[in-house]
């Protein structure tokens, strides 16, 4: 926020304390010469008022503070704070009203003089009211100050009240007893009502609570955009009338499109939600479509599938570099082929895979097959780590562990077989969309592991 914002934020609040300092001061001189218990409530009011608006104005100041090493999105949310209190503030003194109303209500009657004297206070403070609340209001919209907006709130509810206590003072003119306690009682709950709307707006602001309608109307937007397949995660914070909205959304694309074109349309996308959200802090991350990478990897197994030598193709990995799709491989083959003869078969699939799939390069990793490799069942040495990869597999959904196994080679290393359940239902295409996307997610869990295998079945009737 620059030094002009600011400095006019600061004499906003400022005019708010001055004002009030009046208000108190010939509220009381009127509730002393008057005896009205609602304008009495009026000058605990104004009080507050003060020490409210001091409160506002020390928290603009403070909001105000650019960022810094230990509050990384600024001081925003003093603000709120600043809010909060003025809410308990609020509530005491309605509390103290609606006490007082009450004995006076019981007590029978009490005389008023000079009440004439009290309605023109109170109508001085009426105006002065409504002046100072909408100065606080067009500069709290302006910049989009809670605290500032929640004076003019605050502000606006004292027209009210001192128009209910000009009513009592009629009354009272009039001789209708009841009038003045009847009068501090609508003051009150004038005031707690007010209070409950500006402290839900502050704790809705503590809370991160998201903008109502915000993430359908975000989704659209990003959604509209050419490129972008579909739009895995929304998480907004803030409200549309704050500084400090914040929107971030993660996307899938194409991973054959180079790493400069899904910056541009991530661009455009943050732009268009921009337009809609002006003051928002936009941040959309970009990740691989994962059914493209699913249909990659499919096509590549059935590519393998051509020849004889090799045994199994694995660690699947599309990555883009220097602006090349590039999808890299490990290669198992029948451990007694030679390297010319692997090297020139991982050659003719690294060439069938450029003639058939979206991708500018390939990079395959050969190795003998661990098939001959002699494997134990160690399942009861780990029952830890077995627990934990179940817990990962149900938090995935759709599918059932059952059987586990963990097998360890004479090198050590980990293989995991498992046999999971699904519903009849479903189709091999959706079943392996779930277990590859287990598979990845297991890798990245679980790095001890080497090779999973999963083996599906329906669920038993």
């Amino acid at each position: 926020m620059n030094q002009l914002q600011s400095a006019e934020m600061h004499k906003a609040a400022l005019l708010s304390i001055y004002t009030a300092i009046f208000l108190t001061t010939i509220k009381t001189v009127a509730a002393i010469l008057t005896g009205s218990l609602g304008i009495l409530s009026e000058v605990l009011h104004s009080a507050l008022d003060l020490v409210a608006a001091m409160i506002t104005f020390f928290a603009v100041k403070k909001s105000n503070e650019p960022p810094d090493q230990t509050h990384h999105f600024g001081h925003k949310k003093v603000e709120a704070f600043s809010a909060l209190a003025e809410a308990l503030l609020l509530i005491i003194t309605c509390i103290w009203i609606l006490s007082a109303a009450t004995d006076r209500l019981i007590q029978g009657s009490h005389e008023i003089s000079l009440g004439q004297w009290g309605i023109i206070v109170m109508l001085i403070s009426i105006m002065l009211d409504w002046q100072r609340s909408n100065n606080l209001q067009k500069i709290g919209d302006k910049y989009g100050s809670q605290a500032l907006k929640a004076d003019a709130l605050h502000f606006r509810s004292d027209i009210y009240s001192s128009a209910v206590v000009i009513v009592g003072l009629i009354g009272a003119e009039l001789n209708i007893g009841m009038a003045d306690p009847l009068a501090a009682i609508i003051v009150a709950l004038i005031v707690l009502k007010a209070t409950y709307k500006l402290s839900m707006e502050a704790v809705d602001d503590l809370l991160d609570k998201a903008p109502e309608e915000g993430y359908d109307k975000v989704k659209d937007i990003i959604s509209s955009i050419e490129g972008i397949r579909e739009v895995e995660r929304i998480r907004m914070r803030g409200s549309q009338e704050s500084s400090s909205i914040y929107i971030d959304a993660i996307v899938s694309m194409n991973p054959s499109i180079t790493l400069f074109q899904a910056h541009l349309i991530t661009e455009e996308a943050e732009k268009k939600v921009k337009e809609v959200y002006p003051k928002a802090d936009v941040m959309i991350h970009m990740q691989p479509d994962e059914e493209v990478q699913d249909a990659i990897i499919a096509q590549v197994r059935i590519i393998s599938q051509e020849y004889d030598n090799i045994i199994a193709v694995h660690s699947f990995q599309l990555a883009d570099i220097g602006n090349e799709m590039v999808l890299s491989l490990h290669i198992e083959f029948k451990p007694e082929i030679s390297l010319r003869k692997a090297h020139e078969i991982a050659t003719s699939v690294e060439v069938r895979i450029l003639e058939k799939l979206p991708v500018t390069q390939v990079l395959t990793h050969l190795e003998e097959s661990r098939i001959h490799v002699i494997r134990k069942d160690v399942t009861e040495k780990y029952p830890e780590l077995i627990s934990r990869i179940k817990d990962e597999i149900m938090k995935i959904g759709h599918h059932i562990p059952e059987k586990m196994v963990l097998l360890e080679g004479e090198d050590g290393k980990l293989d995991l077989h498992t046999t999971c359940h699904f519903k009849g239902e479903l189709t091999i295409e959706e079943t392996h969309k779930v277990t590859s996307i287990t598979e990845r997610h297991l890798h990245q869990a679980f790095m001890e592991i080497e090779r999973i295998l999963i083996h599906i079945e329906p669920h038993k009737k």
